[in-house]
């Protein structure tokens, strides 16, 4: 678990991955859930390619900053590129590999230092469900959401791609539901974008 935590930094398709391994599907299984569920940092590269880029790091920087960035990072990263861009920080400047480098590895190491604390734990802490744990990440993604929202002449992926989700999870696996979700608000972007 802790070696998984270390080397996937993707909270959702790790969770995935547990509970698919304790029902003992198919490897093949477990590899598409999980490719479905990160499916969405395709789109976050994206949008953070082109800052890295013109920030001219060496390949190993680059790397770094993209193993690092799961949701949060990113979210962190882009709001402190719209804040230096604002601030007119010359092209090369825009992305800061520290800032993102910083936000990065304290969320990696808290991630990896907890998951394995929790495996180590185990089932001796009972049911943390009765506690409310389990609204930790749709809490999180909402404070990310309510920080980035754009305009709302540009919310429209966005509120497209929150209902999908929604109205996909009442009858689908979540993994189908985010895959739904992340191509409906890609293609109300490339239509709201024409």
């Amino acid at each position: 678990m802790t070696l998984m935590a270390g080397l996937n930094f993707a909270g959702g398709s790790e969770f995935a991955a547990v509970a698919l391994w304790s029902a003992a599907p198919s490897l093949l299984v477990i590899f598409m859930t999980t490719w479905l569920i990160n499916s969405r940092h395709i789109v976050l590269g994206a949008a953070l390619t082109p800052w890295v880029e013109k920030a001219h790091l060496p390949v190993p920087a680059k790397l770094a900053a993209f193993f690092l960035m799961c949701d949060e990072v990113w979210a962190l990263s882009m709001q402190e590129v719209d804040r230096r861009r604002k601030l007119g920080f010359p092209a090369d400047r825009i992305f800061s590999f520290p800032f993102h480098l910083g936000c990065g590895l304290t969320l990696w190491s808290n991630w990896w230092f907890f998951a394995g604390l929790g495996a180590a734990l185990g089932t001796s802490l009972g049911d943390l469900s009765r506690w409310g744990f389990m609204m930790a990440f749709p809490a999180t993604f909402i404070g990310l959401v309510v920080a980035m929202r754009p305009a709302l002449s540009k919310s429209a992926p966005m509120v497209v791609s929150g209902i999908a989700a929604a109205l996909a999870s009442l009858w689908l696996p979540l993994h189908w539901s985010i895959l739904i979700a992340t191509l409906l608000g890609l293609a109300t972007a490339a239509v709201s974008n024409k």
